[in-house]
This record gives structure tokens, sequence and C-alpha cells, in this order.
């Protein structure tokens, strides 16, 4: 794993139980679900393809991305902060958050590095409380 690209944890919960507990977990710390790509489905509606059991939950925390707007309109190509749910082959289940202070660098606004650190240890804390 990546640990610059992400900010993972594996549970030993079913794959649903995870998604509901990241939802329920990253709520209480400010962020909410605008988004869910149930990648499964996709690949199988699209490719006709057989693929793991993968979610990508778009997080959004609207305080902090009105902040990060008001720096620069193009940050909105860099939201909301992906989080991915996996099962492993064991039957574990994979929760994998996007790092905000590597998201965030690809822009190279110094003025973003505050609201990086600050979105980083949001995310961070839902990932431990998993």
């Amino acid at each position: 794993m990546n640990e610059k690209l992400g900010i993972s944890k594996q549970l030993n919960l079913s794959f649903e139980e995870t998604i509901g507990r990241v939802r329920e977990v990253f709520k209480s710390n400010g962020f909410g679900s605008i988004t869910e790509i149930d990648v499964k489905r996709v690949l199988k509606e699209k490719l006709n393809s057989d693929f793991k059991k993968y979610t990508i939950l778009g997080m959004c925390n609207p305080k902090i991305v009105t902040e990060l707007l008001a720096a620069s309109d193009d940050i909105g190509l860099l939201l909301p902060c992906n989080v991915c749910i996996y099962e492993d082959k064991t039957g574990s289940t994979t929760v994998n958050a996007v790092n905000p202070k590597t998201l965030l660098g690809i822009a190279g606004l110094d003025s973003l590095e505050e609201n990086a650190a600050h979105i980083k240890e949001l995310i961070q804390k839902a990932v431990e409380q998993l």
C-alpha cells in the first residue's frame, strides 16, 4: 500500500457492514457521502466482467470544500475525497481513503497546505475509528 497516496485500514467486517460503518464514522467527523460508485456492478454492466466487491465513496465536508474552492476554482478537479472499500482474497475488507496532503499538493498552492493538513487529520481520525 502506498501510504503517501492513501490512509488504509483492514477490517474483519463484511463488505456491506464496512460501507455502513465508513458512512457512519466519516459523518461523525464532518463528511457526507455525495457519490457512490459500485465498481463491481459497473464492470459487469459495461464489460460483462466479474470483479471483486469494490465501492468508491466520494466524501465531502461542505465547510472545507467552500474554503478550498475560494482558493481556486480548479480545486474542484481534486474533489471529493475518495474512500475505496474492497474485499480481499481472505474475506477481510480494506478501507483506503485518499491522503489529502498528497492530492492537494498536486495543485501547488502553498495556501492550501493548512487545509490539507486539517483534512488529513480528520480523515486519519475517521479511519482509525473504523
